[in-house]
């Protein structure tokens, strides 16, 4: 496959993740997608080697900023783009929904090319969840 990103879509709008996991098959990118953190988590810590993992902050189970703090405290965290209606975190990629295709193709390419999550991403602002 070579260059191909595979990215982890973490939503829990059944239509909402649809949408956006057909634009980022479009865009070329392999999408695994999960209908909430937990989900996720599993994806994010399985062998698969993800690029980026998008994310909503509410969300059943396991929410986005629980999903966040989880994976910071990883060896190696995954590159974040958070993607959702609520309060952007500070110092992470941010896309507010409602966004267009064209958006959403910007913030992703922008996320790839940035640094992956931190543990100082682990910030108050990112437990107030």
């Amino acid at each position: 496959m070579g260059d191909i990103s595979t990215i982890v879509l973490a939503e829990d709008d059944d239509a909402v993740r649809r949408m956006m996991a057909v634009l980022l098959r479009y865009f070329g990118y392999r999408v695994l997608e999960a209908r909430d953190g937990y989900e996720a988590a599993l994806l994010c810590e399985s062998d698969v080697v993800i690029d980026l993992l998008i994310t909503d902050l509410t969300m059943p189970r396991v929410t986005g900023y629980e999903l966040l703090a989880r994976l910071s405290r990883r060896a190696a965290p995954p590159r974040v783009l958070v993607a959702t209606a609520a309060e952007a975190i500070e110092d992470l990629p941010y896309l507010a929904k409602p966004f267009t295709p064209q958006q959403l193709r910007a913030s992703v390419e922008s996320a790839l090319a940035g640094p992956p999550l931190s543990t100082s991403s682990s910030s108050p602002s990112l437990r107030a969840g």
